[in-house]
């Protein structure tokens, strides 16, 4: 559909305008700060059952959720239902408590995704018929000296 461009420039956003939206939809009373690096905001403190962490927006190369050294995409976090957005603080929840399951909405970590993609490969070649299985016949095999 053809939109005026003069009618898309009332859409603006910025960083901590988006910050301060983030913030109220995880419930955190005080208002976001900018750090100094900047493009980056820090919106509250979030405790776990066991664990704090602090949750930060970073704007460089994307907007993501810096939540206990982990990075999540904003868009993974937010629902859009029919009475507006909508944040899924229980995935940050299980993030700060340090949990490697995988969360409700399937996203997680470069080091959650690298230790998920390692037991997955890992699964395929020890199964029976796998690589490790042919490795150990082919060396049964050739210790025999029957080749």
């Amino acid at each position: 559909m053809p939109v005026e461009m003069g009618r898309l420039a009332q859409w603006r956003i910025t960083g901590g305008m988006l910050a301060g939206a983030v913030a109220r939809l995880l419930r955190f009373t005080n208002s976001p700060h900018e750090d100094t690096m900047g493009k980056r905001w820090t919106l509250g403190l979030l405790k776990g059952k066991e664990c704090k962490g602090e949750v930060k927006l970073s704007a460089e190369g994307g907007v993501a959720l810096m939540v206990a050294g982990q990075n999540i995409p904003l868009v993974h976090v937010l629902t859009l239902t029919r009475r507006g957005l909508k944040a899924d603080k229980d995935v940050l929840v299980r993030l700060v408590d340090c949990d490697t399951l995988q969360p409700a909405s399937g996203v997680g970590s470069a080091a959650w995704r690298k230790q998920t993609a390692k037991a997955a490969a890992n699964a395929r070649h020890n199964q029976p018929g796998g690589s490790r299985d042919k490795q150990r016949r082919i060396r049964e095999i050739w210790a025999t000296g029957k080749y």
